[in-house]
C-alpha cells in the first residue's frame, strides 16, 4: 500500500490473463487504463462521470486537500486477542501519489449508498440498463479455473466452494438463495468489515460499515448477518436462511 500503483503491483503473473482468477489489483490497473484512455486524472474522470451526475460531495482521493472530509474521517480500530477494541492508524495511504482505482478513494456512507441507489433505478444515471444487467450476469463457467480461483481462495471463498454464487462485473452474484441473501443479489465485502448488496428484482439495497480490523472479525460478521436478515424480514416478509 505504497500509494504507487505500478511500483506496488509490478509483479510476475501467476497465470496468463483469462486462464484463471485471483483476488488482486485488477481495479488498480483499470484506474490507470481509464486515465490513459481518457487523458484525464482518475479523480477528474470520476467527478465528471460519477460524482457530479449524482451530486456527491463527500468523496476524494486526496484527504489532506479536503479538510471538510478529513475532520469527519472515522477512526480505524483493531480487535486484539483479548477482544478489546484499540485505535490504530489506517493501513491505507493518506497522501497516495497515484489515484488508485482499487483502494484509493475515500468516501462516505451516504455517497456510496447513492451509487447503490442509482443502480436500482429503472433508468440509472451512471450506466445503461444493459450494462447494469451485465453486472448481475455470471462471468465464469462452473468448473472453470476462474470459478475455482474465486471460490477456493481464502479472501473470497472456502475450500468447499459454494455453487450457489458466481462472479459478476463488480462483485459476487447469488444464483440461488444463500444464507442472509436471496438469489440474484450482487454483493461484496471490504477489508475493514464493510458489506453491501443490491437486488434489482426486489428493489432492495443496503450497506453496512465499520472501520474495524482484522477482516472477517466474527462479531462484525455476525452483526452483518443479523442486519441482512432483519432487512429482508421487513421487506415484504421475504425470509432468507441464516
Amino acid at each position: 500500500m505504497s500509494g504507487r500503483v505500478c511500483e506496488a503491483f509490478s509483479l510476475p503473473l501467476l497465470f496468463e490473463p483469462g486462464t484463471s482468477w485471483v483476488y488482486g489489483a485488477g481495479l488498480d490497473w483499470a484506474g490507470i487504463l481509464i486515465e490513459r484512455v481518457s487523458g484525464k486524472a482518475l479523480s477528474i474522470y470520476m467527478d465528471e462521470n460519477i460524482f457530479n451526475p449524482l451530486g456527491l460531495r463527500r468523496s476524494t482521493f486526496h484527504l489532506r486537500q479536503r479538510p471538510d472530509i478529513e475532520k469527519d474521517a472515522a477512526q480505524m480500530w483493531l480487535r486484539n486477542d483479548t477482544g478489546k477494541l484499540v485505535p490504530i492508524l489506517s493501513p491505507y495511504p493518506v497522501d497516495a501519489q497515484d489515484e488508485s482505482g482499487g483502494m484509493g478513494l475515500i468516501t462516505s456512507t451516504s455517497d456510496f449508498a447513492s451509487v447503490l441507489r442509482d443502480l436500482l433505478r429503472d433508468t440509472p444515471l451512471l450506466l445503461k440498463v444493459e450494462t447494469v444487467e451485465t453486472m448481475f450476469t455470471p462471468q465464469f463457467q462452473h468448473g472453470s479455473p476462474m470459478y475455482d480461483g474465486l471460490l477456493k481462495q481464502k479472501l473470497t471463498g472456502d475450500s468447499s466452494g459454494c455453487p450457489q454464487v458466481a462472479f459478476g462485473l463488480g462483485g459476487l452474484v447469488t444464483q440461488e438463495t444463500v444464507p442472509n441473501l436471496p438469489a440474484k443479489t450482487l454483493t461484496w465485502n471490504g477489508m475493514p468489515n464493510i458489506g453491501w448488496f443490491i437486488n434489482r428484482e426486489q428493489r432492495m439495497g443496503a450497506i453496512f460499515v465499520t472501520q474495524l480490523l482484522p477482516p472477517g472479525d466474527p462479531k462484525s460478521v455476525g452483526i452483518l448477518g443479523e442486519f441482512w436478515r432483519e432487512l429482508w424480514a421487513r421487506h415484504a416478509d421475504f425470509e432468507v436462511p441464516s
